[in-house]
């Protein structure tokens, strides 16, 4: 075993000695000079802050955090319950960094009157170091206390403080530029939503002034139906009045009345029935006459004329019927360009009906973000009113600030108090410290702890 090691082991033996008692006084009775002149010097170290260490007061305000409100609309403004959300801890240390923030403290040092041009940063040093902030223990309530040697200073620069709170916080969560760029944004918007409404109206214009374009295109499309069963009913009687002049035609040509016999007609038939009965009584001539007879050559003559009377009026009827089978052919041709132009016209109202249905979307697109953002104007008013009128918000200052003329620091009593005490804490601690790095041998005892060597005798010291 090495000499460091039974030096270690001695020393353990002679504090854990089973006479610790009678030990301890010894070592206090050897160290009493350092243990009494440490007491003393703290002892009158404590009695010189008690009556040179300027006098400080305290100012105590406190502000309670309440629940939070996830969004202020006018919809959950009138609806009968709102959805909250109890403050959290991060909100409440978010709570106590705004307090402390040098941004308010250095606004609170403005509005007492300080000018810009001071030195406002030590100025805010100053301040935080005389602030101090805690949380009531098992509660959302904030105290806040502001020490300065006069009562009267610090409770004005702790209401100061609490003023500018109540405005700075609002202004942190609802800035007033925020106000504006929503005002901005939703005039943009405002804007854009009356450029699409206009260029509807345009394309409407354009498409006739018809505020209905999908009923026109029904009633177009309805037209164009009817006009093509128009058509096919005149195409098919031109067709029918084509062949009726081809068959009169050749009939024209080749004569015989037989030829005629298709023509519904009242004086075709008188003369064809006239014309009949002269042949008949032709025939009965030609029985007893010769052909060059007087009588035979009268009756041909009267067949002669009835037979050009009754083809004057096949010619006659011929040109009727070209002068029908011609307006028949313009009115197919009308029929056909109102055909086209109805096409052309549901083609333009569709297009212009596609073009509105985009642009309809858009302002409806639009119009949403218009409607966000009024919204969010609305919301922002409505805090911005909250804060102005001092309702109940996510803070509510329970207590302004109050001083009392009583000292926070130094406590005379207190402060002796303590001084006694750690005087005397430190004195031991500084008295056992040096009896254990003390090497020197002064008691019997030491003999074997430090030499490891038996004691054989002790002459005690008169």
């Amino acid at each position: 075993m090495s000499e460091n090691s039974t030096k270690n082991q001695g020393d353990q033996a002679h504090w854990l000695t089973p006479d610790w008692k009678r030990e301890f006084t010894a070592i206090f009775f050897a160290r009493f000079g350092v243990i009494f002149t440490t007491a003393l010097l703290v002892v009158v170290g404590a009695l010189v802050v008690i009556y040179y260490y300027p006098a400080t007061y305290r100012a105590q305000a406190s502000v309670l955090v309440r629940a939070k409100t996830p969004e202020t609309t006018p919809r959950l403004l009138e609806g009968a319950q709102t959805s909250v959300q109890p403050a959290s801890e991060a909100d409440i240390t978010s709570e106590l960094e705004i307090v402390r923030s040098p941004a308010l403290i250095r606004k609170t040092i403005l509005s007492k009157g300080a000018q810009p041009d001071q030195d406002i940063g030590q100025a805010v040093k100053r301040f935080q170091n005389q602030l101090k902030t805690t949380v009531v223990p098992s509660s959302n309530v904030l105290r806040i206390e502001f020490y300065d040697s006069d009562p009267k200073r610090a409770e004005e620069q702790l209401n100061a403080l609490l003023q500018s709170y109540v405005g700075f916080r609002q202004r942190i969560y609802s800035p007033p530029e925020d106000v504006k760029f929503l005002r901005s944004r939703a005039k943009l918007y405002e804007q854009e939503l009356a450029q699409i409404h206009q260029q509807i109206a345009q394309q409407a214009a354009q498409a006739g002034q018809s505020p209905l374009i999908e009923r026109e295109m029904t009633n177009n499309s309805d037209l164009e139906r009817s006009l093509r069963e128009r058509l096919m009913q005149a195409r098919a009687e031109y067709a029918r009045g084509a062949e009726s002049l081809k068959s009169l035609e050749a009939a024209l040509q080749k004569g015989g009345l037989q030829l005629f016999a298709f023509l519904k007609n009242d004086t075709m038939g008188r003369l064809a029935q006239q014309l009949a009965l002269l042949n008949e009584e032709r025939e009965g001539v030609a029985r007893h006459y010769l052909p060059q007879s007087e009588e035979l050559k009268g009756i041909d003559q009267q067949v002669q004329n009835v037979y050009s009377l009754l083809k004057n009026e096949a010619i006659n009827i011929l040109a009727d019927r070209q002068q029908d089978q011609k307006a028949t052919a313009a009115a197919i041709q009308s029929l056909e360009q109102s055909i086209a132009e109805l096409a052309r016209r549901n083609m333009d109202l569709q297009q212009h009906a596609l073009q509105i249905g985009r642009l309809e979307q858009s302002a409806q697109r639009v119009d949403a973000s218009y409607q966000t953002y009024l919204t969010k104007i609305e919301e922002a008013e409505i805090n911005s009113a909250i804060a102005d009128s001092r309702l109940p918000g996510e803070v509510t200052i329970l207590s302004d600030a109050t001083s009392s003329a009583e000292l926070a620091f130094p406590k005379p009593l207190p402060t002796l108090i303590a001084g006694i005490v750690a005087g005397i804490l430190l004195g031991l601690s500084l008295g056992f410290i040096s009896e254990y790095l003390d090497h020197t041998i002064n008691r019997p005892q030491d003999v074997h702890r430090h030499l490891n060597l038996p004691m054989i005798c002790s002459i005690e010291k008169t």
